[in-house]
């Protein structure tokens, strides 16, 4: 899947639709009045296709995609709840007229959206949004922003018209009116216990995390700081299981700007079978 983008509105064209898509793919349930636009991947799709099925549910294919229509049926709205994976996604709804958009936990999918004056358009990139001929006139705060932080804060987006749905939240889009809310938020509770005890907890949700991410057949970490890129690594044995895995790290600037060096990357690559580069 590599992207979603769609307009919602009692006029549309198809000519600015196919000036917004550029590579979609989606998938239908039974009777096909429920379709399911994706990007991303559900790494708990093959437990929840298991209860789907155990509740009724019938599938045609293998695809997490497939998974996302049936959890609509199933659990409506709260269908996020029940997701653990990295994803943007519309559900449309044909018979009840319902949209419905979901952004995963922490953002690591995009999802842009604009309310026009009898129309609501979204997309995973910013080009597919503008295409629908969303104005683009320059929001100044979000510039200064992005200059000032190197980033413009959600929801801004460097357009007035033009804003991501953030992370850990979603949308439902109906006739009658437009809801966005957040299903999600980090918990800030502190935790408590002995060093030993603490590590072996980030030990476990290391490994519990990584386990839920091999179901491809080349593993891959990837950080900005050394540190993390050699934890990583290790959180990959229990599963490695045969296959190779690649990590790679870039260093950050040094914190004394006098200060230089000159190996500004590192990149390593290493397999059960040669540990000469592990």
């Amino acid at each position: 899947m590599c992207g979603i983008t769609g307009i919602l509105g009692p006029e549309m064209h198809d000519t600015d639709l196919e000036a917004m898509i550029s590579c979609l793919s989606h998938r239908v349930n039974e009777d096909g009045t429920v379709v399911a636009v994706f990007n991303g991947e559900i790494y708990n799709h093959q437990s929840l296709r298991e209860e789907l099925e155990a509740a009724g549910h019938r599938f045609e294919t293998r695809s997490d995609t497939e998974v996302l229509v049936h959890c609509w049926e199933e659990y409506g709205t709260d269908m996020p709840a029940h997701l653990n994976g990295m994803f943007a996604f519309s559900i449309w709804d044909r018979d009840r007229e319902e949209l419905f958009l979901a952004r995963d936990r922490l953002g690591i999918k995009p999802l842009y959206v604009a309310d026009l004056a009898d129309q609501y358009v979204w997309g995973s990139e910013m080009q597919s949004v503008l295409a629908a001929g969303v104005d683009r006139t320059l929001d100044k705060r979000a510039v200064y922003n992005y200059f000032t932080l190197r980033y413009t804060p959600a929801p801004q987006t460097l357009f007035e018209s033009v804003r991501t749905l953030p992370p850990g939240w979603c949308a439902h889009v109906t006739a009658e009116e437009t809801e966005e809310w957040q299903y999600w938020a980090p918990s800030t509770s502190p935790v408590s216990g002995s060093a030993d005890a603490l590590a072996s907890r980030l030990r476990d949700h290391l490994e519990r995390a990584v386990s839920a991410r091999t179901m491809s057949e080349l593993l891959g970490s990837f950080s900005a700081k050394r540190s993390m890129s050699v934890t990583a690594p290790v959180s990959f044995r229990p599963f490695m299981n045969g296959r190779e895995y690649i990590t790679h790290w870039k260093m950050a600037p040094p914190a004394d700007p006098t200060m230089t060096h000159t190996d500004d990357s590192l990149a390593a690559y290493a397999s059960p079978g040669n540990p000469s580069r592990s």
